[in-house]
């Protein structure tokens, strides 16, 4: 796989945040995008297991995913979340990605929105100024969080190393849970992103399993 260069990992983590000066903020750039682990897609009924290493450089808006597929080998996906793009530049010219040359239009589709959410949730934890881009629901930790590209509204949600975010486009629902497993830890431990469709069947999710979580470039 190919590896991350001029990153360090976290050495150190920082103190802990007294609850009433948490932000969304604070808790959304605990989404870690900059890592390694394992990670579980589904759709269709399918259902694949792989290594994964990640890249995120926000001054590019880029993230960049590279993952081992057993019987295939790697795949390397860059997703430009501002232009809500992704491209394969690790297939070979004459041929299609993995993902969509194996999978059903209606079902690339459905991966293209998965893609949309991805590209947003990136937006809404990449940003220095996401704070100002929230209003407090007036309830505990609940907060309504506006996507700048798109002014798509997310509620976000966060406690007891627990971190929530929903919104809706038209009939879709886009859907991130992250959990921390280990308070010494200050960065979420699985990340799941879901597309969800009633009139279509099942979500298509992507679950990530943080290993390991390093600085971003800037």
């Amino acid at each position: 796989m190919w590896s991350l260069t001029g990153c360090s990992l976290f050495g150190h983590h920082h103190a802990a945040t007294a609850p009433s000066l948490i932000t969304p903020q604070i808790e959304l750039q605990r989404l870690c995008w900059n890592s390694e682990g394992r990670a579980r897609f589904e759709a269709g009924g399918e259902r694949h297991l792989v290594s994964f290493l990640s890249e995120l450089i926000p001054a590019q808006s880029l993230w960049r995913l590279a993952v081992q597929i057993p019987m295939k080998g790697e795949e390397v996906i860059e997703l430009n979340y501002l232009q809500r793009k992704a491209s394969w530049p690790s297939a070979e010219p004459h041929k299609k990605s993995a993902v969509s040359s194996s999978t059903p239009d209606g079902q690339f589709a459905r991966w293209q929105f998965l893609i949309e959410a991805l590209s947003d949730f990136l937006s809404l934890s990449a940003s220095k100024q996401v704070a100002a881009q929230c209003r407090d629901l007036g309830e505990s930790r609940k907060w309504s969080c506006a996507v700048a590209e798109t002014g798509r509204e997310y509620e976000v949600q966060f406690g007891d190393g627990q971190l929530q975010i929903a919104g809706k486009l038209g009939d879709n629902t886009f859907k991130l849970h992250a959990t921390q497993l280990e308070n010494k830890q200050n960065f979420y431990q699985i990340i799941e992103v879901q597309h969800v469709a009633q009139s279509v069947g099942p979500p298509v999710s992507a679950k990530f399993f943080v290993k390991s979580c390093q600085s971003p470039h800037d």
